[in-house]
């Protein structure tokens, strides 16, 4: 079994494997269109978003990634400390498939609410459970605003809205514009 552990800065290949590559040439948005499905690893706080060209998908622990699922993606931007693993039968496979389609309706369900304000402030707090409100606040928010169908400017404002009723009003992000380097980007293909 070959599990990726990926970090903001270096990807392992384990299985008695030296440390030579960087995330860059393992695991890149070209690795995701190989046809190898790939599952992230079943624990908590990792997780990646995938940015396809007219919107944003959250992949989170023990769901599919790769293989056909993710032709179209032109950005990795990780959270947390992400490992990946190849299914190594149906059972696992269809896990891992039970997952990313869990992962797709939950977003589905915050995509139904009408009010763009209360999209952003309901996919912020998805991920302000899964992770850090420190991580979340370094992932751009024209990112944020893709994986549910809002502009970058109301994630700006459901930030605000979020923080003010959690009384850290200073901790703010301002608005990220597409195009401003990413930390957490693993490659980024036109």
């Amino acid at each position: 079994m070959h599990i990726l552990i990926i970090n903001s800065s270096i990807l392992l290949m384990l299985k008695h494997q030296k440390i030579s590559s960087t995330i860059q040439d393992q695991l890149s948005v070209q690795s995701l269109q190989d046809g190898q499905l790939r599952s992230i690893v079943n624990h908590q706080h990792m997780g990646v978003i995938l940015q396809k060209k007219y919107y944003a998908e959250y992949i989170g622990p023990g769901a599919a990634i790769g293989g056909h699922l993710d032709m179209e993606c032109v950005n990795i931007y990780v959270l947390g400390e992400v490992e990946y693993d190849v299914p190594e039968n149906n059972e696992k496979r269809y896990g891992a498939f039970q997952k990313r389609i869990k992962n797709i309706e939950q977003l589905q369900e915050i995509c139904e609410i009408s009010s763009p304000i209360y999209r952003g402030i309901a996919v912020l707090e998805m991920l302000i459970q899964q992770f850090s409100l420190e991580e979340i606040q370094r992932v751009p928010n024209n990112l944020l605003a893709m994986l549910v169908g809002v502009v970058p400017a109301t994630i700006a404002a459901a930030w605000q809205k979020l923080l003010a009723k959690q009384g850290n009003v200073e901790g703010s992000p301002s608005i990220q514009l597409s195009g401003m380097p990413l930390n957490n980007v693993i490659s980024f293909q036109i």
